[in-house]
């Protein structure tokens, strides 16, 4: 297990290397690259798991969808709400030559929530990285303040689920697992690595060390509500792993909790400017 979770980490972290600390075109380049194939890999995953057709219309709109948006990122040429459009039409556009039943709604809807919950969600990461002055450094602020929390939630809710009367679960529905401990225990570590990260990064994040405190609880707290959706998504088709990445699942299931916080920082980054 951990030979194959090496196999495919390491080379991973290379590309991730270049893509967030090659200077210039060459890493724009390698980032844009590095985002395409993670969301034509997610797009995939999520088609396998709604039951749509692999390599069908849904999935080549799909691609088409991330393609633009990392276009549209990279030309910093504002054009997000018109291409959200886009999509939404031709998702619908798709059932026009088709027989129309109930389940036109049903694939319409399912077309609709993976274009938003992979494609336009994490568009924003690409936005940040093209976007602000030191979108490289952001990106990995956000990735190690959103991840770490993981750490802490599966430590923490591993000690008290140990307790005599065991901890208090989150959504036993969705996520058996996941406990209100471990929350506490990933905000915790989130917090604390944020302060960490920004004393040796002063000035990164609008709002001192108060906000990147802040931000540390909201990484925590909103991404482990991405970890949710994804699992719902998941439980709802009956599959453990998103994907069959060797050692590591599937890349929903290693993007799950950075779902909100592209989105998060954003909004964060405009209203705090």
């Amino acid at each position: 297990m951990l030979r194959d979770r090496l196999k495919v980490a390491i080379p991973l972290l290379c590309v991730v290397f270049a893509a967030f600390f090659l200077p210039g075109f060459w890493g724009h380049l390698a980032f844009a690259a590095l985002s395409a194939a993670m969301l034509f890999t997610g797009n995939h995953e999520g088609v396998l798991l709604w039951g749509f057709s692999p390599w069908g219309k849904e999935e080549l709109l799909l691609d088409a969808y991330a393609v633009a948006l990392i276009a549209n990122a990279w030309g910093q040429w504002n054009l997000g709400s018109a291409l959200l459009l886009a999509f939404l039409l031709l998702a619908f556009l798709l059932h026009f030559p088709r027989e129309v039943k109930r389940s036109s709604l049903e694939g319409v809807s399912g077309l609709v929530l993976l274009g938003l919950l992979v494609c336009w969600s994490l568009s924003f990461l690409a936005q940040i990285f093209y976007g602000e002055a030191q979108g490289p450094m952001l990106m990995a602020y956000l990735v190690v303040v959103t991840k770490i929390a993981d750490i802490g939630a599966y430590l923490f809710g591993s000690l008290t689920a140990k307790l005599p009367r065991g901890n208090h679960k989150l959504s036993p529905h969705v996520s058996p697992k996941k406990s209100w401990e471990g929350l506490g225990g990933g905000i915790l570590f989130s917090v604390l690595a944020s302060l960490a990260f920004l004393h040796f990064q002063p000035g990164l994040l609008p709002g001192g060390l108060p906000g990147g405190a802040l931000f540390g609880a909201m990484a925590a707290t909103l991404g482990l509500a991405g970890d949710l959706c994804e699992s719902l998504l998941k439980r709802a088709a009956g599959a453990k792993d998103s994907g069959k990445v060797p050692g590591l699942g599937g890349v929903l299931d290693m993007m799950d909790s950075l779902l909100p916080m592209g989105v998060v920082l954003h909004l964060y980054l405009q209203l705090l400017k």
